[in-house]
C-alpha cells in the first residue's frame, strides 16, 4: 500500500530562515542604495560650493560631431560628406574645446 510521509519540521524552518536571508539582503541593499543617494547628493552640494556653477559649451550646431567614426566613415566612403568637411569641423571643435581647457587650468 501507498504511505503519506509527512514532510520534516527541519526543512520547514530552513526554508522559513532562508526566506528570512533572502528579504534582510534586499533590506540591507535598499538601505545602501539610500545611503549612497544622500553621499551623492552631499558630495554634489560640496563641490557646487566650492567650484561654482562652471561654464557650459555652446550648443553643438554642425551634426557631423554627433556621429561616431564608422558612421563618418561610411558617410565618406559613400560619398555623402566629404573629408575636409569633417577635419575642418574637427578642428574648430578641437580649438574651442582647447580655449575652454587652458581657461579651466588657470
Amino acid at each position: 500500500m501507498w504511505q503519506i510521509i509527512k514532510p520534516k519540521k527541519r526543512k520547514a524552518v530552513a526554508k522559513m530562515s532562508k526566506a528570512n536571508n533572502n528579504s534582510v539582503k534586499y533590506y540591507t541593499r535598499q538601505v545602501i542604495r539610500v545611503v549612497y543617494g544622500i553621499v551623492e547628493l552631499m558630495f554634489h552640494k560640496l563641490f557646487g560650493l566650492i567650484y561654482g556653477k562652471g561654464q557650459c559649451m555652446p550648443p553643438i550646431t554642425d551634426l557631423i560631431l554627433l556621429d561616431s567614426a564608422t558612421t563618418l566613415a561610411f558617410k565618406i566612403r559613400t560619398r555623402k560628406l566629404r573629408a575636409n568637411q569633417t577635419l575642418r569641423t574637427q578642428i574648430i571643435w578641437d580649438a574651442m574645446t582647447k580655449t575652454r581647457n587652458e581657461k579651466c587650468i588657470k
